[in-house]
């Protein structure tokens, strides 16, 4: 920190009329009592652009003149002042480019590596303005660089020089140059004078958000060079205890000041609230029973925020679960359709090998091809990545008509929507950061500001919030000057803890919700905060809604209008139990070989398939015309032997991995066939029983298509059917067959199909296990057919809604994807372990 902001070096006796105050000032009294009341001119200084919106506005409604009281920031009165053109965001991206390029020789190696990353540019520039505005030049950054042994920043002191000649050559600034020169410029005694001389009424908001160059400005104003022939008048407001620069001078000069309030809110205002659920995959729902209780209370959306910690990318299972439960929500992050995935894919799209006019491939395919190929190169599941992967996906279903080359043309015209800037306006519960809150608080119109505010902030664990400091080429505590490890740990918590300060600072009601992965804590931010239970939402399911009678709802619209799915009971079985496993496999292509075990599986299916295929054959052709099976290479003998003859003619060495399972799967195959054929495979084969094997059903649900096979169908000595479901793996409960949704889609298609319907009313429902030699039957209740329409409609439904959280109910055993879950121990990534000399300072080497 410059020794200009510190407090030992100003003149206690010039502040005697400067106020300091950690409470909200009205700034319609302070303009009546002094500026107005004089018919002197005065000015006051906001934080931000949308502070002084705010204080505009307020002044504005009590018809003040703004050529009387003038309200800006730091940034806005340099640029009013600056004598040379100031570039915006936008046109200095490419300038800095472009310097980046004809600078090549002044890059060290750390920047000439960041120049050919992606971000790398955006990066150095952030870091390069991050420099100016906390120093005083690149003599100073090379000194705090080489006592930290830092090598990125001593590089990038090399090019801030430069950088600037290049920018006053062109008769150009950027913003932070205006802003860093202007603060030059106050420290002359002249400019000082002739700003009181103009204003002896000056007001400064929020000055614990400040800049450092602000700072400086604040400095030299309130420093010795302020006249002092009359009254001049200076206020002072913010958060005591804020962890920026600017706070850090606040407190200093708190003390001396001769006014000074330290309360900053009133706790018995708003007491905040912890609601812990178990699991992060619960966190959403917890959150819309939140909103949902307050809404039923009173509270209307627009008062209601749902916050994260850190990046909006975590609020986009909120607005998920929201659109499910009927919640109007505004600032929900777009579908990414940016980032490095999309580069590779749209550079593969417009390859001469996809543009050739022989080669023909719609745009989903392609996505969901490449999308398979590169995807498990990640190393672990990313909630970026994988919002990237289904924007890309659903943007290339909606253009599937197009070619490929005309989709990606339409992909470059369709970035990312922004984010609007009138969010908390609008009859809906705002999505946003926790950073960007204060502003939209501060924002809230009259009649909002009457109502209480209640914030739900998510994501309070140990490692979210409070983060973990962002590890960068250019971490910021380098320029703080001589630290150790626990002071800069302590400095971001206090930053960290700061932003809980801010929200109870307007008086809202504060919720935090908490959900730990196992063995991760409970934010250190909600001790001693009063814990409740979740409100949950209740599910409710309709069943008589979806009679299958029904074909558009009670207004004649499409029950589901957005899509068509074509689904089975496999694909629906995946995703009750866990939408993350369905959609990673069913909608990104990601998909493996399978272990050993489901190989095992397939070759047994086929073996009975082949064995009593003849069987089945004269009574389903008398049923429905089917297409006559191959004859198999040998005659089949329709006994044990016949049947282990059959197996070992259809064994292959692809089944195991390798060639020591190969006598333990024979073994289990010999058993399983011997058991099966004891059981009920001699019966089987001379009563006539069976009707068909793997019979194939296409049958409509709503707007959509239910496809499967079922194993077996009999015709029991009662006339009636019963349909079996082999199953090579361990038995289930009793309960869990009771619950399967598999054996229960089967139920409905031999309700819908009618060449099953000929045979005659299902009589049993049954999983037949050939490990253990049992048979578990699922009871048939009556309505059971809509019941099952109900439940597949309603995962219709949450698959519409592009829901994909994993679950924590899931069995996981038999996941093939567990490396890319973040609920899994697998897919969580490492945390860094501090060296035992952590306490100094710079990067590892």
């Amino acid at each position: 920190m410059d020794a200009d902001l510190k407090a030992t070096d100003l003149n206690t006796t010039d502040l005697a009329s400067t106020d300091l105050t950690t409470t909200p000032v009205d700034v319609l009294a302070w303009a009546k009592a002094g500026p107005l009341a004089g018919d002197w001119k005065a000015i006051i200084w906001c934080a931000t652009n949308a502070k002084q919106i705010q204080v505009e506005l307020t002044i504005i409604s009590a018809r003040i003149d703004l050529l009387n009281i003038q309200v800006v920031t730091p940034l806005t009165l340099a640029v009013s002042q600056s004598n040379v053109r100031v570039l915006t965001k936008e046109e200095r991206r490419p300038l800095f480019a472009e310097f980046l390029r004809s600078k090549k020789s002044l890059l060290g190696p750390t920047l000439t590596d960041l120049t050919n990353q992606p971000s790398g540019p955006e990066e150095i520039a952030h870091a390069l303005d991050t420099a100016r505005l906390m120093s005083a030049g690149a003599e100073e950054v090379l000194v705090h660089s080489h006592a930290h042994e830092h090598q990125g920043w001593a590089e990038l002191a090399r090019l801030i020089d430069p950088y600037t000649e290049t920018l006053r050559h062109q008769q150009l600034t950027d913003q932070v140059g205006c802003l860093t020169n202007f603060a030059s410029e106050l420290r002359q005694s002249n400019n000082v004078e002739q700003f009181w001389n103009q204003t002896p009424h000056f007001l400064a908001l929020e000055i614990d958000r400040f800049s450092q160059p602000a700072l400086r400005m604040l400095t030299s104003l309130l420093g010795p060079s302020r006249p002092t022939g009359y009254n001049t008048a200076a206020t002072l407001h913010g958060l005591p205890d804020a962890p920026t620069n600017g706070g850090q001078w606040l407190r200093r000069f708190a003390s001396f000041a001769t006014t000074n309030t330290p309360t900053v809110y009133d706790d018995t205002k708003s007491l905040p609230q912890l609601i812990q659920v178990k699991h992060p995959a619960m966190e959403a729902e917890a959150v819309i029973g939140e909103l949902d209780r307050a809404h039923d209370k009173g509270l209307p959306w627009t008062s209601m925020f749902v916050v994260s910690p850190s990046t909006r990318g975590r609020l986009r299972g909120v607005s998920r679960a929201a659109a499910r439960a009927g919640i109007p929500i505004q600032g929900n992050p777009p579908p990414r359709l940016d980032g490095p995935i999309v580069d590779l894919i749209t550079d593969l799209a417009a390859g001469p090998e996809w543009l050739d006019e022989k080669v023909t491939i719609a745009p989903s395919e392609f996505v969901r091809t490449q999308i398979a190929r590169f995807l498990p190169d990640l190393g672990q599941r990313d909630d970026d990545v994988i919002d990237t992967a289904l924007g890309l996906v659903r943007h290339a279903e909606l253009n599937d008509a197009l070619s490929l080359e005309d989709w990606v043309l339409t992909l470059d015209q369709s970035p990312a929507a922004p984010i609007p800037s009138s969010l908390g306006s609008a009859n809906a519960v705002t999505l946003t950061t926790i950073d960007e809150l204060h502003d939209l608080l501060a924002t809230r119109t009259t009649e909002a500001v009457a109502v209480p505010p209640l914030v739900i902030v998510v994501g309070c664990v140990e490692g979210e919030f409070p983060a973990r400091p962002v590890r960068t080429a250019f971490p910021p505590y380098v320029l703080d000057g001589p630290s150790d490890e626990p002071d800069r740990i302590a400095a971001h918590m206090a930053s960290e803890r700061w932003k809980l300060d801010a929200i109870k600072h307007h008086h809202s009601t504060l919720t935090l919700i908490s959900a730990p992965d196992p063995g991760v804590l409970v934010s250190r931010f909600a001790e001693g905060i009063e814990k409740r239970p979740p409100t949950w939402k209740p599910r409710f399911i309709d069943q008589t809604r979806w009679n299958p009678s029904l074909a558009v709802t009670v207004n004649n619209a499409p029950l589901v209008p957005e899509q068509k799915l074509s689904l089975s009971a496999t694909q629906l079985t995946m995703f009750e139990n866990c939408p993350w496993q369905y959609t990673v496999q069913y909608r990104l292509g990601l998909r493996t070989e399978g272990g050993v075990s489901a190989r095992f599986g397939s070759y047994v299916h086929e073996v009975l398939e082949t064995f009593l295929t003849p069987v089945a054959t004269q009574h389903a052709h008398e049923l429905r015309e089917l297409p006559e099976p191959p004859e198999p290479p040998e005659p089949i003998e329709h006994s044990l032997e016949g049947l282990l003859t059959l197996a070992k003619r259809m064994w292959t060495d692809d089944i195991v991995d390798h060639a020591s399972q190969s006598d333990d799967f024979h073994r289990r195959a010999v058993d399983q066939f011997t058991s099966w054929w004891e059981r009920e495979g001699s019966r089987l084969v001379t009563s006539g029983e069976v009707a068909f094997v793997e019979y194939p059903f296409n049958i409509a649900i709503g707007d959509h298509r239910l496809k499967g096979f079922i194993d077996r169908i009999d015709q029991t000595p009662s006339g009636n059917v019963a349909i079996v479901d082999y199953k090579t793996g361990a038995a289930k409960t009793a309960a869990q067959v009771g619950d399967d949704l598999q054996l229960a889609t089967y139920h409905l298609a031999a309700v819908l199909d009618p060449t099953i319907a000929t045979l005659g009313k299902v009589e049993s429902l049954s999983l037949n296990y050939l490990k253990d030699a049992r048979e578990i039957r699922q009871p048939i209740v009556e309505g059971h057919e809509l019941v099952t329409q109900a439940r597949i409609q309603s995962l219709v439904d949450e698959i519409l809604d592009e829901s994909h959280e994993p679950s924590t109910h899931a069995n996981c055993d038999y996941c093939d994807l567990y490396r890319l879950c973040d609920l899994q121990l697998a897919g969580r990534p490492v945390p860094i372990q501090l060296r035992p000399d952590s306490t100094s300072a710079g990067p590892t080497k």
